[in-house]
């Protein structure tokens, strides 16, 4: 997925009682103009308890499968000699980061996926967790999609140390990754535009996955 992709999608829920015949109008290529709708049951995760979702989703367009794209946001060495990168892979649908760490006892990794956004709607905040080889050594990498607006990204970490974040472009898209060691966590993040002001700052930070923020 790609920006200026276009998709024309068509949801909705039917009876389980029997099938169900759709008549589809300007069928692409090789479709008929009747589809027969199986009985289908999605079952969305959650306990056993919750309650079953009939229905189905068609993607009624012909949209191609962009190429892959893939680049390097950010990387260094920590103070206790471990090396680590953050990278960035587009996939259908996912912005997929990769957290890798080596030092002299090997190496390690840790990968995480999550929405792709829209250059001006909310920024995906992803949080990679590692654990290092090295005894009671690790770090957690961040990385997300910036808005156009955006000239820097601080990060103030609970010493009360700030980081300036690396931006990047990939895919013709900005990005901020940094890394923030072990026996520290991630306190606020704070967004500059170019003239030095404050656009916005959040706290509620995850530590592991992401969450969604709109600057």
């Amino acid at each position: 997925m790609a920006c200026g992709d276009r998709y024309h999608i068509v949801g909705f829920a039917y009876s389980l009682a029997e099938p169900l015949q759709v008549t589809v109008t300007n069928p692409p290529p090789g479709w008929s103009t009747v589809i027969t709708m199986p009985v289908v049951s999605i079952q969305p995760p959650g306990p056993a308890t919750t309650p079953e979702t009939p229905g189905l989703w068609i993607n009624t367009g012909s949209a191609s499968r962009e190429p892959t794209a893939s680049g390097t946001l950010a990387s260094g060495t920590l103070p206790g000699g471990q090396g680590w990168i953050i990278k960035l892979r587009f996939e259908t649908g996912d912005e997929c980061y990769e957290l890798d760490g080596t030092s002299s006892l090997g190496s390690a990794q840790m990968g995480y996926c999550g929405p792709v956004s829209t250059p001006d709607g909310p920024e995906t905040i992803m949080a990679l967790p590692l654990g290092f080889p090295d005894p009671g050594v690790g770090a957690t990498g961040y990385a997300f999609q910036v808005s156009p607006g955006t000239a820097r990204i601080v990060a103030t970490l609970s010493d009360g140390t700030t980081e300036l974040a690396k931006m990047r472009v990939v895919n013709g898209r900005k990005y901020a990754a940094f890394i923030v060691p072990g026996q520290l966590r991630l306190a606020k993040l704070t967004w500059i535009d170019a003239r030095g002001r404050v656009i916005a700052t959040a706290t509620a930070l995850p530590q592991y996955g992401y969450v969604q923020f709109r600057p």
